[in-house]
């Protein structure tokens, strides 16, 4: 998967899932890589445990697109929390494919 794939992947899920009443789905710009790329932050959950506020941001260089869009909402403190990343390396094409199946099996109703 190349770049523009993922990105595009990423725009449908967003457009499915931004008002799904099941499934919480909130993509935002964590930061841009040194070639400008954007590296996206999604937070995928349930609406339950979900609190009217947002996520705090984490450094001053984070979240450069802060003003047009806000953080991914906070969830009660005892919900569990998976992190998972990908192409952290250049080269990694076989993450893509990991994160794009695991992806598919979180979004897959």
């Amino acid at each position: 998967f190349s770049y523009e794939e993922n990105q595009k992947l990423m725009e449908k899920y967003e457009q499915m899932y931004s008002a799904d009443p099941d499934i919480y789905f909130h993509r935002e710009l964590l930061i841009r890589s040194l070639q400008e790329r954007d590296v996206d932050l999604i937070t995928i959950s349930s609406h339950e445990g979900k609190l009217t506020e947002s996520e705090s941001t984490l450094d001053e260089n984070c979240f450069p697109s802060l003003g047009e869009k806000p953080r991914a909402r906070k969830f009660r403190t005892n919900k569990p929390v998976i992190l998972i990343t990908a192409r952290v390396h250049p080269g990694e094409t076989p993450a893509s494919h990991t994160m794009n199946g695991i992806l598919e099996f979180i979004l897959d109703k």
